[in-house]
């Protein structure tokens, strides 16, 4: 009864689970606007977890690892065999392993990114529809802490609100962001 969703493998087939507390959660949303809008993310993050760096070849997301690596790894919790081997090694090794920790997650909540940007655009939602689709979609993150594989909330919001696609959707003023946006291709500067 948990309100949990995982991604698996049931004899070689990727599958999305959604555990029914979280689909007795969805359906206590009056409309069915808000009820797209609670999962769309979570299902979108799960499929993701198909196409993830365990998935395709590590090269594929090395740009978006490098731009973390660079702008974010500060942010992100040890687990404790990292903080092992952190212990003996540079701060830019510790870096690079506490982002590849959490890598699978990260990559996930980009392509959940992606897909709110598109779900927003093709549905021609104004600022305020898109504000209330990534509320609904962000909602159980708040105040969640960093095991050392799932980032904490905080860091995820930020993820979700530095994607080019969602900036640009929120029509938000990026002009006092200090740290770029971590994308696929890499780096980028909002504007």
């Amino acid at each position: 009864m948990v309100e949990n969703a995982f991604a698996t493998k049931i004899n070689g087939r990727p599958y999305v689970l959604i555990c029914p507390g979280f689909q007795i959660s969805i359906y206590e949303n009056p409309s069915m606007q808000e009820r797209v809008d609670s999962i769309l993310s979570v299902i979108s993050h799960e499929m993701a977890h198909h196409i993830d760096f365990d998935e395709m070849p590590f090269e594929t997301y090395l740009p978006y690892l490098n731009c973390n690596i660079n702008n974010y790894a500060n942010n992100l919790a040890k687990t404790p065999e990292v903080a092992v081997y952190c212990k003996t090694k540079t701060t830019e090794n510790c870096n690079t392993q506490k982002v590849i920790t959490h890598a699978s997650e990260m990559i996930a909540d980009v392509w959940a990114n992606k897909v709110l940007a598109i779900y927003a655009r093709g549905q021609q939602f104004s600022v305020v529809q898109t504000e209330n689709l990534i509320k609904s979609s962000l909602r159980d993150l708040c105040g969640s802490g960093d095991e050392g594989i799932h980032p904490s909330g905080s860091l995820r919001m930020n993820i979700t609100r530095t994607t080019p696609e969602i900036a640009y959707q929120l029509r938000c003023d990026n002009y006092d962001l200090r740290k770029k946006s971590c994308t696929f291709d890499g780096e980028v500067k909002l504007r």
